[in-house]
């Protein structure tokens, strides 16, 4: 073998390391750490911040339209599966691209572009407020398991007396607010706490190659123990940032629902007994502009959510 044919055997050689070095999104053994930080607190502890991990992962291949495409799904357990498993859709890689079926549809959609450079842009559906274009601000390169992914930052994208946007995709891992964030986005408070939604650690054939440094831990969960059951998960309200009105939906139709809304420091401004209803609609308009929490106690279940009045 001739001096040439050695040299380019050892750069396919070369080439062939980086191919398979690099992190693939759809890899069976993936498994995304995201922490939650939110309100959630009770009548005791009316202000408490709680922090839950969702655990996502891939969870074996489904075939669509003749292609084979890998399940992507989570769990609130520290275990992937688990039994607490829900199916969140389907993924498949495409070049640098990511695509994405969401469960029970047939559209396809293109939740990373790791293609991007600066200056271009990625549309965000932050629902169902509005939809908001998120501009590349840097591209810089980080060193994972000993080889370079490119690393993506956007401008943050500010909401006076609100919330804020600040995102950043690693090449093959996606978002560092969840693998699914760029399809199901939202604005992060930023005033009245810092709220939290957290890629702490990815994991891939059990071992953390990437982890958050402002995390100690991969699967973090600090909540209350309360007696009471919560329906934050059901709940739906808008508009937020309200000038007024606010229209709540709590999922099922409940007896009685007792509605209190405190200000920033404490003090109750609202109190109002409400019966046999699903949807609440609030007037706020008498007061002052600033951040309230409305506790929501309906039958035995409770809630806490966080609004601005404008």
């Amino acid at each position: 073998m001739n001096k040439k044919k050695l040299l380019l055997l050892c750069f396919l050689l070369f080439l062939i390391n980086i191919v398979t070095a690099q992190i693939d999104f759809t890899e069976l053994s993936n498994r995304w750490y995201v922490a939650r930080t939110y309100p959630n607190g009770n009548i005791q502890n009316p202000y408490f911040i709680a922090t839950t991990t969702t655990l996502f992962g891939i969870n074996g291949d489904t075939l669509i339209n003749s292609e084979i495409w890998s399940k992507i799904g989570s769990t609130q357990d520290s275990i992937f599966p688990s039994t607490s498993y829900i199916n969140l859709g389907a993924v498949k890689v495409d070049q640098n691209f990511i695509l994405f079926i969401e469960q029970d549809s047939s559209s396809i959609d293109t939740i990373y572009n790791f293609n991007l450079n600066v200056g271009d842009s990625v549309l965000y559906y932050f629902f169902p407020y509005f939809n908001n274009y998120l501009y590349v601000d840097s591209i810089d390169s980080i060193l994972i398991n000993g080889f370079y992914h490119k690393r993506i930052f956007f401008e943050t994208l500010d909401f006076p007396l609100c919330c804020r946007v600040e995102e950043v995709w690693i090449e093959g891992i996606g978002s560092l607010h969840g693998p699914l964030f760029s399809f199901y986005p939202k604005m992060l408070e930023i005033e009245s706490y810092d709220e939290g939604n957290d890629l702490t650690c990815f994991e891939q054939n059990d071992s953390v190659i990437w982890s958050h440094p402002d995390y100690s831990d991969c699967y973090i969960n600090i909540v209350l123990t309360i007696n009471k059951p919560t329906i934050n998960n059901d709940l739906f309200y808008y508009p937020n940032p309200t000038k007024g009105l606010i229209t709540i939906d709590v999922g099922n139709t409940y007896k009685k629902i007792n509605i209190k809304i405190n200000n920033a420091i404490g003090d109750e401004v609202l109190n109002e007994n409400i019966r046999s209803t699903n949807t609440i609609l609030l007037n706020i308009k008498r007061l002052e502009k600033g951040i309230y929490f409305i506790h929501i106690l309906a039958d035995n279940e409770n809630a806490v959510l966080k609004i601005v009045k404008e």
